[in-house]
C-alpha cells in the first residue's frame, strides 16, 4: 500500500523534507537538539508530526497514511542529508509495527485497543515508542533473544536485557521483543509486547552515540505487564522481522543522504581550495577518485530503493531479507570508503568539529554498524541465497 500514486507526489515528498532540512534545520536547531538530555527537541518532533512525517508509515487501519517502506525512505535521505538528531527512523518504524498489529490477518481486539490508544498520540508527535529487539553482544542479529516473558494470572512477567535501543531516552513506551513458551508449539516464539517507560523494574541506561544522537540499554527485572500489552495474539514472528528490516533499510536511505552531502561539501572544497596556482579539482587522480564516490552513492541509493520497493505484507521472504540485507552490506562498505576518502581530500580540517563535514563524518562512521555492520549481513544474504536456492521460483527484485 502506498500514500502517494505516482512518481510526481513522490517528488513533492522529497522537495517539502528537502525544504525543511535547509530552511528549517540550520546549524543552530541541530545544537539545541544535541544538547537536549533525550536527544530529541520537542519542538521539532512536533514539526514532523505537522508535516504528516509521523503518520506516514502507520497503516490506515491504524489511522495513518497508509505510507510504504519507499516513502519513509524518499524522507529518511533528506533528513540524513541534513544531520537531523531526532529519531525518525526509529521511532516511525516502531510505530509501523504496533499499527500493523491492528491490520485483519487475524483480527486482534488487543490490538486494536492498543492503537486505538497509542496511535493518534504518536502521529501527532504527543508520545514516542522505540523498538527493543537486539540483545546484548549480538551486534544488531536479532535472533539471539535471551529476554524471557513467563506467563503469569492475567499477564507476563519479563526479565533480560536489550542493547542499543535507538529513541529510547524520553520515549514513554518500547516494543520489547521476549520469548514466550506458547501452548502446542516445539518451543520458543517471540513476541513483541508494548510496555510503558515508567514501568516498575524497568530500568533504562542512556547514551549518546559517536555522531551525538542517542539510545540507551534497558533492564527489565520482573517487570509485570498484561495480557492486552502483548502485540498480537498469534505468533508473529515475520511481522518483527519484517519491521526489523525497515528500520535497517530506512537506516540505509539515511546514511546515503549524509554520503550524498559529505560529497557535496568535498566537492565545493575542491573547487575552491588552490594549490601551486590552481584548484584541487583539476588535478585528474582526485577527479578519479571523485568519481569513484559519486558512483558509491548513486548505487548505495539505487540499491536501497530496490530493498525497499521489494517489501511485502507477507513479512519476510528470502526475497526481502536478501535485498535488506544486500542493501545494508553495501551501503556499510560504500559509507566508510565515502568518509575515508572525504577526510582524506580535506586533510586534518575534515576532523574538527568546527568544520561541518566533521560532523557528517562522525554520523557515517556510526552508520557504518548501526543495525549490523557489512561483515553481519553477509553473512545474512549468503543465508538467504541458500533459502532462495531452494526456490528458485521466487525473486528478490
Amino acid at each position: 500500500m502506498s500514500a502517494f500514486e505516482n512518481d510526481e507526489q513522490h517528488a513533492h515528498l522529497v522537495e517539502s523534507a528537502r525544504r525543511y532540512v535547509e530552511r528549517g534545520y540550520g546549524a543552530s536547531v541541530r545544537q539545541s537538539s544535541l544538547a537536549h538530555p533525550d536527544g530529541c527537541n520537542p519542538a521539532r518532533w512536533t514539526e514532523l508530526a505537522e508535516l504528516g512525517w509521523l503518520a506516514l508509515p502507520l497503516s490506515e487501519a491504524g489511522g495513518g497514511l497508509g505510507g510504504s517502506l519507499f516513502e519513509v525512505c524518499l524522507i529518511a535521505e533528506e533528513l540524513g542529508r541534513g544531520l537531523v538528531i531526532e529519531p525518525y527512523v526509529a521511532c516511525a518504524t516502531a510505530g509501523a509495527l504496533l499499527a500493523d498489529a491492528a491490520a485483519p490477518w487475524p483480527a486482534d481486539a488487543a490490538a486494536e485497543g492498543q492503537c486505538a490508544q497509542w496511535l493518534p498520540a504518536l502521529a501527532a508527535g504527543a508520545r514516542r515508542i522505540a523498538l527493543a529487539a537486539w540483545e546484548p553482544g549480538a551486534r544488531f542479529d536479532r535472533q539471539p533473544c535471551a529476554t524471557v516473558a513467563t506467563r503469569t494470572d492475567g499477564g507476563y512477567r519479563l526479565r533480560g536485557r536489550k542493547s542499543m535501543v535507538l529513541g529510547a531516552p524520553g520515549a514513554n513506551a518500547f516494543i520489547i521483543v521476549a520469548r514466550v513458551d506458547e501452548p502446542g508449539s516445539t518451543g520458543f516464539v517471540r513476541v513483541p509486547f508494548l510496555v510503558e517507560a515508567n514501568a516498575p523494574g524497568l530500568k533504562l541506561t542512556p547514551y549518546a552515540l559517536y555522531d551525538g544522537r542517542h539510545a540507551a540499554d534497558l533492564e527489565l527485572d520482573d517487570v509485570s505487564v498484561g495480557a492486552g500489552m502483548r502485540i498480537g495474539a498469534a505468533d508473529i514472528s515475520a511481522r518483527i522481522e519484517r519491521f526489523c528490516e525497515w528500520s535497517t533499510i530506512a537506516h540505509c536511505a539515511e546514511t546515503v543522504g549524509t554520503m550524498a552531502a559529505s560529497f557535496g561539501i568535498t566537492l565545493e572544497y575542491l573547487k575552491t581550495r588552490k594549490q601551486f596556482g590552481r584548484t584541487l579539482a583539476s588535478n585528474q587522480a582526485l577527479q578519479h577518485r571523485l568519481v569513484d564516490m559519486y558512483v558509491a552513492i548513486e548505487e548505495s541509493r539505487a540499491i536501497t530503493q530496490a530493498a525497499a520497493q521489494a517489501d511485502t505484507v507477507r513479512g519476510v521472504s528470502p526475497a526481502f531479507g536478501r535485498s535488506a540485507a544486500a542493501a545494508k552490506a553495501y551501503v556499510s562498505q560504500a559509507a566508510r570508503m565515502v568518509w575515508k576518502e572525504c577526510v582524506q581530500l580535506h586533510g586534518a580540517i575534515g576532523m574538527t568539529d568546527e568544520y561541518v563535514l566533521g560532523h557528517h563524518i562522525r554520523r557515517l562512521a556510526a552508520a557504518v554498524t548501526l543495525y549490523g555492520d557489512d561483515e553481519l549481513h553477509l553473512v545474512r544474504l549468503a543465508s538467504y541465497e541458500d533459502a532462495l536456492a531452494m526456490a528458485p521460483t521466487e525473486r528478490s527484485f
